[in-house]
Parts: C-alpha cells; structure tokens; sequence
C-alpha cells in the first residue's frame, strides 16, 4: 500500500464511520418515535407586529424561466465581434 493510499484511507474512514454513527441513531430515533413534526407549521404569526412583511407571492412558472440562463442567438452580431 503507497502512502497515499493510506491517506486517503485515513481522510475517508473517519466520515464514513461519522455517517454510519448518525444513521443508526437516526433510524432508532424513528423507530422508537416516528416521523418527525413539523412544529414550524403550527407557528402563527403576529401580523400586529411592527416588523411583520407579507410574504412575496410565489413566482409563476413563466417568470421562472426568464431568470435563468439564455443562450446567445446565434444571429446576434455582438457575438460575431471579437475583443
């Protein structure tokens, strides 16, 4: 076995041993207690608070897409210059 091999050996163990600790609490946790609540859900909110903001409405799909990226056309003559 090369040293590096043994590094990465070394690097890799501990998280893996680190992620296999919490899936076994986490799923005895489940057993023994079901599925987690929620609790954020039965929050209510002052609206008299003199901080509160409605919240933005959601987005609509056609808006959605305007945000992300769109190719250059291949027309365009800004693209044909080059500098």
């Amino acid at each position: 076995m090369t040293w590096t091999t043994a590094l990465v050996i070394c690097l890799i163990v501990p998280f893996a041993g680190f992620f296999a600790y919490a899936a076994f609490h986490e799923y005895r946790r489940h057993r023994r207690e079901g599925p987690v609540e929620d609790w954020r859900e039965k929050f209510e909110f002052d609206e008299e608070a003199p901080g509160y903001e409605d919240p933005e409405e959601q987005a609509g799909a056609e808006e959605e897409t305007d945000r992300g990226y769109t190719p250059p056309d291949a027309t365009d003559p800004a693209q044909d210059r080059k500098g």
